[in-house]
């Protein structure tokens, strides 16, 4: 990350571009430094016109290094992802032990808003501090609040452990994908993200059949456990493997301007933001009525904080979360908005198949994580995508439209499950949405990193996963409210005589031990009933992700091969195109 100076830099601060003279590649930084000083449209065109920037790889490691420093980033990166969908199977246990339920959506949601939330915070820490150190420590906080989840004693401790652990597993996530870009050579970038994204669909898929596993057959501190291994097979790889390349050197800047890069304002007024959205569809139409003033006040909160939070970005300029600089790029808020509903439309797929599995069909824990398996297949695309961007690098906007548009088929298919739903169907059904989202969801990471000079890597990686983890907040929140409302309106016509209120505090596994006969065939097609609103969301969601796939220009954009233009060649490009 051989860093230069932003041309929105605040005043009161000492000029990057005066320290960066002191970069070792005089050559790159001279390169950077002019493009830093270009207006916003023209840095727009380029990004547009994907053109790469030359970056030094003299120093980066050789081929068994390499395979050293890539299974270890592939194992805390899974262990990262899987922490968010492995106690889905284990929540009823967990509840029995600490005797609440109160707390249970927020085993998933502490995580999932910490992990989204704090990940363009992550990524300006590794623009400017050393990547290696960066990456140990969030690992080390990873490592940690797994532990505390692991041996807690009670319901509060479970979420305060969840939290931590989401707070480590963003800079993981983040520098993962950060030090892939300064590892492999740049033709192989894509390929390795694309490895990335079959990881990231391996542990979200795995999470619940290797949660059920552990908690039947050990307990379920376990799916706590499991992380601690694995995170010190990865610390010990990058203690004893990676050296820092010359172009991954932070950019030197005060302590004070590090700390002003944080945007820690940002990032406190998104969480409250996102807090209230979940509040907001948790409660409304199940627990308490739309009317009612706790719900429309945290409507009102999560607009007005929303609010606050665009200014704050505005005001921060290249100091925000989110870039105002980056986010005018038309590929990157292409790809960021693209990437924001395909995953919100995974999320729900990923969610809300186990419970069509262990409640309609009535399916243990583990049997309904074997269903799962068709999807996890079709997912493993994102391998093949990786190589055919790496070797056609025009085929990267075409493969990601694609992709969504298939994915939106599958969800479609999907949408036509019932209660006789048959193994072909459920299997063929999965692997047309896999294969789509497998096609799609690696390549916008890949794409914004390749349309950005080597200074803004961190940050468009970060901003990039940001919209694809938050995504997944918003949409379950949303499928949630929809499948619940659904379920309590349904169940007075096929079902009158179940009370609604109880049917929401009974567990999907425990549907045939209460009902039987009529009732029970009600309850299930209640069940059903809001499963397909929930899916229908997904649908919607995959198919906006689809139209946002035809913004970016369909140009050529490997990688570390092709140098910038000059301003004026870029100022012809945009007027010729």
């Amino acid at each position: 990350m051989a860093h230069a100076t932003n041309a929105a830099e605040k005043p009161t601060e000492k000029p990057l571009d005066e320290l960066s003279s002191q970069e070792p590649n005089s050559s790159s930084t001279s390169n950077t430094d002019h493009h830093a000083k270009e207006p916003v449209s023209e840095q727009q065109d380029a990004a547009d016109g994907s053109q790469g920037f030359v970056m030094d790889t003299s120093d980066f490691p050789g081929p068994r290094a390499l395979a050293f420093i890539m299974t270890g980033l592939f194992l805390a990166l899974f262990a990262a992802n899987l922490d968010t969908t492995i106690l889905a199977t284990a929540i009823p246990y967990i509840t029995s032990e600490f005797r609440t339920i109160q707390d249970v959506s927020w085993y998933a949601a502490a995580i999932m808003l910490v992990c989204a939330s704090f990940q363009s915070t992550w990524g300006k820490i590794f623009k400017y501090f050393p990547i290696k150190m960066t990456f140990l420590v969030s690992l080390f906080i990873f490592e940690v609040g797994s532990l505390i989840c692991a041996l807690a004693p009670n319901s509060t401790s479970l979420v305060v452990g969840r939290a931590i652990a989401g707070l480590g597993a963003s800079g993981v996530t983040a520098g993962v994908f950060i030090l892939i870009a300064f590892s492999a050579p740049p033709k192989y970038v894509p390929a390795y993200m694309g490895l990335g994204g079959a990881t990231y669909a391996v542990a979200s898929l795995a999470g619940p059949l290797l949660g059920g596993v552990l908690t039947q057959s050990a307990t379920w501190r376990w799916c706590f456990w499991i992380n601690l291994p694995l995170g010190g097979v990865t610390a010990a790889v990058m203690v004893l493997v990676y050296k820092t390349p010359k172009a991954a050197q932070p950019q030197p800047a005060t302590l004070r301007e590090k700390v002003l890069q944080m945007d820690l304002v940002g990032t406190f007024l998104i969480m409250a933001a996102v807090v209230c959205f979940i509040l907001a569809f948790q409660w409304g139409g199940s627990f308490k009525a739309w009317s009612d003033s706790t719900v429309i006040g945290t409507i009102i909160g999560f607009v007005l904080i929303s609010a606050l939070f665009v200014a704050n970005e505005l005001y921060m300029g290249d100091r925000a979360i989110l870039e105002p600089r980056l986010m005018k790029m038309r590929r990157i808020w292409a790809n960021c908005a693209h990437v924001f509903f395909v995953s919100g439309g995974f999320f729900i797929l990923i969610y809300y198949l186990p419970i069509f599995f262990q409640s309609v069909q009535g399916l243990s824990p583990i049997e309904s994580g074997v269903r799962n398996l068709p999807i996890n297949i079709g997912c493993f695309l994102s391998i093949a995508a990786g190589f055919l961007v790496s070797v056609y690098g025009r085929l990267w906007a075409p493969l990601m439209a694609l992709g969504a548009a298939i994915a939106t088929v599958g969800g479609g298919l999907i949408y036509t499950f019932g209660l006789d739903t048959s193994a072909g169907e459920y299997i063929g059904y999965q692997v047309v949405a896999g294969v789509g989202m497998g096609m799609t969801l690696q390549i916008p990471l890949m794409a914004n990193q390749a349309a950005v000079q080597p200074m803004d890597i961190s940050a468009v990686s970060a901003i990039t996963l940001f919209f694809q983890i938050i995504g997944g907040s918003f949409s379950v929140a949303c499928a949630q409210a929809a499948f619940t409302t659904t379920l309590v309106n349904r169940i007075a016509v096929h079902a009158p005589s179940v009370d609604p209120a109880g049917l929401l505090h009974l567990g999907a596994t425990q549907l045939r031990g209460q009902f039987s006969g009529s009732e029970l065939q009600g309850v299930l097609r209640a069940y059903m009933d809001g499963l397909n609103v929930a899916f229908a969301i997904a649908i919607a969601l995959l198919g906006v992700g689809f139209v946002f796939a035809l913004v970016p220009k369909w140009n050529e954009f490997r990688p570390g091969q092709q140098p910038a233009k000059s301003s004026s060649e870029e100022k012809v490009a945009s007027e010729t195109a």
